[in-house]
């Protein structure tokens, strides 16, 4: 499984559509398989759920995100489970900590 999470540097972002950057984590049996951080590639109404959905994303985290957006992104199965999100990165985290990521 694939998650987006809204990123400002080390932190979870307050707003979704309005992050610098998205924290991309997948999951494979429990485990973090990679992990990505790209820019935030802009805020256009309806854009991030599309782009997203395209690139296999199937869960979001945020601070928050507009009720357009949340619509949207159900729209497109894209799923906004916390706990588990939560779960990931810092499991990601520790990987990158300890030298797992080159």
């Amino acid at each position: 499984m694939k998650i987006a999470i809204s990123t400002d540097g080390d932190q979870v972002s307050a707003h979704f559509g309005r992050c610098p950057s998205f924290t991309l984590i997948e999951v494979e049996d429990g485990k973090v398989k990679d992990r990505e951080v790209i820019s935030n590639p802009g805020h256009h109404p309806g854009f991030l759920p599309q782009f997203f959905h395209e690139n296999g994303v199937e869960y979001i985290i945020a601070g928050g995100a507009g009720q357009r957006a949340q619509g949207l992104f159900a729209e497109r199965g894209i799923k906004r489970r916390k706990k588990l999100a939560i779960k990931a990165a810092k499991e990601a985290g520790n990987k990158w900590q300890g030298g797992g990521y080159h």
